[in-house]
């Protein structure tokens, strides 16, 4: 297994791993997913393993963002929603804790070789395309999280692929299951049905005298008018500060000056190299190893071997080997921190440093291929750059010194926006009448932000300036109530006819119901089918041959025919029948069973035959997983209120 999966480290199972973990660190930001699972309140207790508050935190948080994501402004957190996302949250560790833990006692390892592959290709710590060992330590540093916790993570995940792909890859179909799949997929039935419409049982519904009257009371919520409000709102951006600052030709000049090296384009180096890479987790004997090879290459270059046919011969970056090591051009910003300061060294085409080692990749030899100098770009060329970039530097520092007034005015002056727009020259702007689910017209009231706070206590009930919402860290908002009308239920009067079209249409349902069942149990009693179809008063349509993706036919009536017995020598039609979406009944009687073609091609064949050990794979995959949840000792402690 460890060689198939190590195998597949360059390929697709690799960036299958990549992606899944990749995908958390997207949706959820590295610091929640790094956030270590130190001791806390314990939340549920695994076959010994604990879980715990923050373990737990950190999954639903994720859940709830992807929530958030897919919904958009839709997305209305309620305390229902909130306890199903932490169940399901929970449902997720004590899963993969029991999984980690199956891999593992099944001796299932992942290599430190594959969970630095897979760590490499993480675009989290990667620059221009390539894994940088310095943004790799910036994160880590900043997370204040170590690099073996990171490897643990990673390793988790794999051994749980390993377990996946292990069912998968070494399931198998006998030629005769293929078949027998091909023969199944492929089926063909013939059939006759009818369809039993509501809309001919609506006419003798009769309800009872307070049937509507009933219904409306017992059913509050179902024609409740959700709580509305308008707001006004004062807002503060930097895109707007930008708008009103007009500087002078001698402020865009000076700021020019001033920040020249933003308008120099960088030197560059046309790089060759030779590396002896070591592992990530670098032991001193490794460390020893490589620095020997790197000294024997140094004595190879001093006794005039060609640079390039050692990095063809000796170096492990293999990417760049077979060109003589040649690297595409590079400013300074894009090598390692170890590299830079024996790059100011080279001064000139030909020359070879000497060794450098560069933590967590190994010794490095470089040598100068070509070298472009700094080029300071004219004010003239770059004048428009300027001009916005003066702005926007501006206006952030004025935004930083005016969101804390806002901060504070807003406050002060709980009651009313006014003073704060005069103090800072900030106009209220208001918004239609919104619901918390309802469409939103303006492009601030898309923003769920926005929306929780339109109806948060603090706004509706208290009538007070809400605290300042950051849209983003450009853009902030202070809002108040305008308008606030409480959730109401609709009158009777208005609702009476929808009420009277629901239980008519109910009851119409069930009729039509009572009435296909009486139809099968006829048919099964022996009536023909043209006798029912005289006697029940409908008529029967005919699917020839049909497959089970036949457009022509209804959905839910093809469903049903292929859930349908088989006919036998016994009984020559299969009748059956059920409710469809829309209310309607329809009827079948199944005739005749046409198993589908095996005359494929060969590659037709080796899909199908691929797609059943699939299929198998999976199977035994889920009674896998489903066993070790059965067998494992799982126990779930009641959280603190609030958690």
């Amino acid at each position: 297994m460890m060689t198939f999966i190590r195998e597949k480290s360059q390929g697709w199972f690799a960036w299958l791993i990549v992606g899944s973990i990749c995908l958390v660190f997207a949706l959820w930001g590295v610091r929640s997913y790094l956030y270590s699972a130190q001791a806390g309140n314990t939340v549920a207790k695994v076959n010994g393993t604990n879980i715990t508050q923050q373990q737990l935190s950190v999954v639903y948080n994720q859940f709830k963002r992807q929530k958030e994501m897919s919904l958009g402004a839709n997305y209305s957190p309620s305390k229902v929603s909130s306890t199903a996302l932490k169940k399901k949250a929970l449902q997720s560790i004590i899963s993969n804790v029991v999984l980690t833990n199956a891999a593992t006692s099944a001796g299932f390892r992942a290599a430190p070789e594959l969970v630095e592959a897979t760590l490499v290709k993480m675009p989290v710590f990667q620059v221009n395309g390539a894994f940088s060992e310095a943004r790799f330590q910036q994160v880590l540093n900043g997370m204040m999280y170590s690099p073996d916790q990171l490897f643990n993570e990673i390793s988790d995940n794999i051994l749980v692929g390993q377990l996946q792909f292990g069912f998968i890859n070494s399931a198998f179909a006998l030629p005769s299951e293929v078949k027998q799949a091909i023969q199944l997929i492929n089926q063909r039935r013939t059939f006759v049905y009818a369809v039993l419409p509501v809309s001919r049982f609506l006419s003798s519904v009769k309800l009872p005298q307070n049937a509507v009257n009933d219904y409306y009371k017992q059913n509050p919520k179902e024609f409740q008018i959700p709580a509305s409000v308008s707001i006004e709102y004062i807002q503060l951006s930097v895109s707007g500060l930008m708008k009103k600052i007009n500087p002078t030709a001698e402020q865009i000049k000076s700021y020019y000056e001033t920040n020249i090296a933003s308008y120099t384009k960088p030197k560059k180096w046309q790089l060759a190299h030779i590396l002896i890479s070591v592992p990530m987790r670098v032991t001193a004997s490794q460390k020893a190893k490589a620095k020997k090879k790197i000294d024997l290459i140094v004595s190879e270059i001093k006794a005039g071997q060609k640079f390039s046919s050692l990095a063809n011969k000796y170096s492990n970056d293999k990417m760049t080997a077979y060109n003589g090591g040649v690297l595409a051009w590079r400013n300074e910003g894009q090598f390692a921190s170890e590299l830079r300061p024996v790059l100011r060294n080279l001064k000139k085409n030909g020359d070879i440093s000497t060794p450098v080692y560069v933590a967590g990749q190994g010794y490095e030899i470089l040598k100068v291929i070509n070298m472009r100098s700094a080029i300071i770009l004219p004010f003239s060329s770059v004048k428009k750059k300027v001009f916005q970039a003066y702005k926007q530097r501006q206006a952030e520092r004025q935004f930083a010194d005016m969101s804390d007034q806002l901060s504070n005015i807003t406050y002060e002056s709980p009651n009313s926006l006014q003073p704060a727009a005069k103090k800072l020259g900030l106009t209220i702007q208001t918004t239609p009448m919104f619901t918390k689910s309802g469409k939103k017209v303006q492009k601030i009231l898309q923003n769920p932000k926005v929306i929780e706070m339109a109806f948060s206590d603090e706004v509706v009930s208290q009538n007070d300036n809400s605290d300042p919402v950051n849209l983003n860290d450009n853009v902030m908002l202070v809002l108040r109530a305008k308008k606030y009308v409480p959730a109401k239920v609709k009158p009777l009067s208005e609702v009476s006819a929808v009420i009277e079209k629901k239980l008519k249409s109910g009851e119409a349902t069930k009729q039509a119901q009572a009435r296909g069942k009486q139809i099968l149990a006829a048919l099964d009693g022996g009536l023909s089918q043209r006798a029912a179809a005289s006697k029940y008063r409908f008529s029967w349509k005919l699917a020839n041959n049909a497959g089970r993706n036949s457009r022509s036919i209804n959905m839910g009536i093809l469903m049903l025919a292929f859930k349908s017995p088989v006919p036998s020598k016994t009984m020559m039609k299969v009748n059956t029948g059920d409710s469809l979406g829309n209310g309607n009944f329809a009827v079948i009687s199944l005739s005749r069973v046409i198993p589908g073609s095996t005359n494929l091609s060969r590659v037709q064949k080796t899909i199908y035959g691929k797609g059943t050990e699939n299929a198998f794979g999976q199977l035994e995959y889920m009674a896998y997983v489903n066993g070790l949840m059965k067998k494992a000792k799982i126990k779930k402690f009641k959280q603190a209120p609030g958690q």
